[in-house]
C-alpha cells in the first residue's frame, strides 16, 4: 500500500515537467529585462505571438523554472525569488539570478513554453549608472520633459515622489529649471547643456523592507522641432468651366504636419451650405491621405449636385483657419462656346466646291477632300477648346507575344473604360483597342499622347512587364510628358511596386505627386465611380466635357 502511494506521489510530482516537455515551444522573447543588482524586478510570461505582451493569468496555470538547471521556482511569497502565476518576482535581484527562465502556460487543452531573459548588472565604479541606459530626446528651446520608465509595477501610493539626479548629483525639482510631476521631469527652456546622464529613483516597500527602484537615462538634445504651418495646396485661385445642370466637386487640399487647423468652403464670407440653403450644395466628410514625402494632406469636398446659372461668377473660397490663416478660391464659369461659325463657313465652302465640280471633276475631288480634312473632321472630333482629342492616353505593359498580363488586361480593357468612359463621360485612347492596323507604333503613340489631356500609366510587378519600361523610354513624347510635365500623369499601381527597378522619370512623378493604388476585387461595388479609388482618379482627370445619357456623376476637379 505504501509503495502504491509513493508511486502516485512521484507521478504527480513529475507531471508538470512531463507536460512541459510536450508543450509547444514558442522560442525566446525578443525583449530582455535589465535590473541593477540589489533592486527588485518582475519577469512576465510573454505571449507566444510576436507582440511579446504578457498573457493574463485568467484560465491558465503557469509554471516557472530556470533553464540552465531545470530548477522549478517556488511559489512561496516569503522567498526572495518566487513565482506568482504569470510573473516571477525578485526581491531583490542578485548577479547569480541572471539567465534564461522558462514559463510554461497550460490550460485543459493546450500547453505553451517560452523563454525570457534577465540581465543583472552593476553600476560603473564611482557612478550611479551603468552602460544600460534608456535613450530619450528633447528639442532645444522647448519646455518638454523626460519620463522615468517602468515604474508602474512598483507604485502603490498615488503620492509617490521621484528623486532625479544628473551625473549622479541630486537636482532641485520644485520649480525653476526643473519641475518633477509624477514620473515626469519637465525642463524650462531646454538647451544643449542639458544633455547627459540622468537617474530617477523611488522607494518601494515589500514585506516591511524598503528597496530602491532606479532607471538611468541618456538624454540627447536635438535642434528645435519644425512646426510646419498648414498650407493650401489646391485650389490656387483658378477658373473651372462647367455646364449648367452638371454636377461638380470642389476639392480643398491642405498639407500639414500638425493637426491644429480647420478648413471650410465659403461664398461671400458665408458658409457655402448656409449661403445656398439647398440640398444641392453640401460638404462631404473630410479625409486624409499621405504625400510621397510623408506630408499629410487633408481634403474637404464641396459637392454641387447641379450647377445653376446663378453659380457662374461666384468665388467658392477654401478657408484655412489656423495660426497661419489662408484662403484660395475657384470661380465657376460657363464652358467656351462651340465653333458653329466655322462649320457654317465650311458648309458654304463645300457648296461652292460642288458648283465648281460641275465644271471639272478633278477640282471637285481635290477641294472636297481638303475642306473635309481641314474643317469638318477637327470640328467633329474636338471635345474642348484646347484641340485635344482624348481625355487620357492609357499606357500599360501588354505582355509578350500572345501572353497577356492578368489582371492588367482585365483592368485596362474592361474596368477602366467601363467606369471612366461608361459612367464618367471621358474619352480614352487605349493601345490595342483604338489603333488601326498597319499604323507605325512609334508614330501612333507619339501622336496619341500629344492629342491627350492626361497620361494614365498603369504599373504592375509582373516580371513579364519589365521590358515595358525600356519600350516607353524609347518614345520622346512619353519622356517629355513625364519629365517636362507637358502632359499631367496619373500613376496607378495594380499591386505593390518595387520602385528601385523603374526608370528615373517614373520615380520623379512618384516623388512629385504619388501614386493611386487599386485595391478593388473586380466586383460590382469596385466598379462604382463613387468609391474612393475612382474619386482619386477623377480628381486628377480633366473636367469631363460631356456625360453619357441617364448618368449623373460628379465632375472631377484638378
Amino acid at each position: 500500500m505504501m509503495a502504491l502511494v509513493f508511486v502516485i506521489y512521484v507521478a504527480l510530482t513529475c507531471l508538470p515537467s512531463i507536460k512541459a516537455e510536450d508543450c509547444q515551444d514558442c522560442g525566446t522573447a525578443f525583449e530582455r529585462t535589465f535590473v541593477l543588482e540589489g533592486e527588485p524586478v518582475f519577469l512576465f510570461c510573454p505571449s507566444c505571438d510576436l507582440s511579446n505582451n504578457a498573457d493574463p493569468p485568467t484560465g491558465y496555470n503557469f509554471t516557472w523554472y530556470k533553464k540552465d538547471n531545470g530548477t522549478s521556482i517556488t511559489t512561496d511569497a516569503l522567498s526572495r525569488t518566487y513565482a506568482s502565476q504569470n510573473k516571477m518576482v525578485f526581491y531583490p535581484a542578485k548577479l547569480e539570478d541572471a539567465g534564461y527562465y522558462a514559463c510554461v502556460k497550460m490550460n485543459s487543452t493546450n500547453c505553451w513554453k517560452k523563454l525570457v531573459h534577465l540581465t543583472v548588472y552593476k553600476n560603473r565604479d564611482g557612478l550611479c549608472y551603468s552602460t544600460y541606459l534608456f535613450l530619450q530626446t528633447l528639442h532645444e528651446h522647448s519646455n518638454e520633459g523626460i519620463t522615468c520608465p517602468g515604474l508602474s509595477d512598483f507604485i502603490t501610493d498615488e503620492q509617490y515622489r521621484v528623486m532625479w539626479y544628473k551625473e549622479c548629483e541630486l537636482l532641485k525639482t520644485d520649480g525653476g529649471k526643473f519641475k518633477a510631476v509624477a514620473s515626469l521631469l519637465k525642463f524650462d527652456n531646454v538647451t544643449k547643456a542639458d544633455e547627459g546622464r540622468y537617474l530617477c529613483k523611488i522607494f518601494h516597500e515589500h514585506n516591511g523592507e524598503i528597496f530602491n527602484v532606479s532607471r538611468a537615462i541618456d538624454l540627447e538634445v536635438k535642434a528645435p522641432a519644425q512646426n510646419s504651418q498648414p498650407v493650401i495646396i489646391y485650389p490656387k485661385n483658378e477658373k473651372l468651366y462647367v455646364k449648367i445642370g452638371s454636377p461638380v466637386e470642389l476639392a480643398c487640399n491642405v498639407s500639414y504636419t500638425s493637426n491644429n487647423f480647420v478648413t471650410t468652403w465659403e461664398v461671400n464670407n458665408e458658409d457655402a451650405e448656409y449661403y445656398f440653403n439647398s440640398s444641392r450644395v453640401f460638404f462631404e466628410k473630410p479625409f486624409d491621405s499621405s504625400a510621397p514625402d510623408g506630408t499629410q494632406v487633408s481634403t474637404l469636398i464641396l459637392n454641387i449636385t447641379e450647377v445653376k446659372r446663378e453659380d457662374y461668377g461666384l468665388k467658392f473660397v477654401c478657408v484655412l483657419q489656423s495660426p497661419f490663416p489662408a484662403e484660395a478660391y475657384i470661380t465657376l464659369l460657363p464652358p467656351a462656346p462651340n465653333l458653329v461659325g466655322p462649320l457654317i463657313g465650311c458648309f458654304f465652302t463645300l457648296a461652292f466646291f460642288i458648283i465648281i465640280a460641275l465644271i471639272t471633276y478633278k477640282l471637285l475631288k481635290v477641294d472636297i477632300v481638303l475642306c473635309y480634312r481641314s474643317s469638318i473632321l477637327p470640328l467633329m472630333s474636338k471635345k474642348g477648346s484646347d484641340g485635344k482629342l482624348y481625355d487620357a492616353y492609357v499606357l500599360f505593359p501588354r505582355g509578350t507575344g500572345s501572353r497577356q498580363i492578368y489582371p492588367m488586361s482585365l483592368f485596362v480593357l474592361k474596368v477602366l473604360p467601363e467606369v471612366l468612359e461608361g459612367h464618367c463621360g471621358y474619352k480614352l485612347f487605349i493601345f490595342g483597342r483604338d489603333d488601326l492596323p498597319g499604323e507605325a507604333v512609334s508614330t501612333l503613340i507619339d501622336e496619341a499622347v500629344k492629342k491627350s489631356r492626361r497620361l494614365i500609366m498603369i504599373l504592375t510587378g509582373d516580371p513579364s512587364s519589365k521590358g515595358f519600361y525600356d519600350e516607353f523610354e524609347q518614345h520622346i513624347t512619353l519622356h517629355d510628358a513625364l519629365i517636362n510635365s507637358k502632359t499631367k500623369t496619373i500613376l496607378i499601381e495594380l499591386e505593390k511596386i518595387d520602385f528601385t527597378e523603374v526608370p528615373e522619370s517614373v520615380k520623379y512623378i512618384k516623388r512629385k505627386q504619388g501614386t493611386i493604388r487599386w485595391k478593388g476585387d473586380f466586383t460590382e461595388q469596385a466598379l462604382s465611380p463613387n468609391t474612393r479609388f475612382w474619386k482619386r482618379v477623377r480628381y486628377r482627370m480633366p473636367p469631363a466635357q460631356e456625360q453619357p445619357s441617364g448618368e449623373s456623376i460628379s465632375l472631377p476637379v484638378i
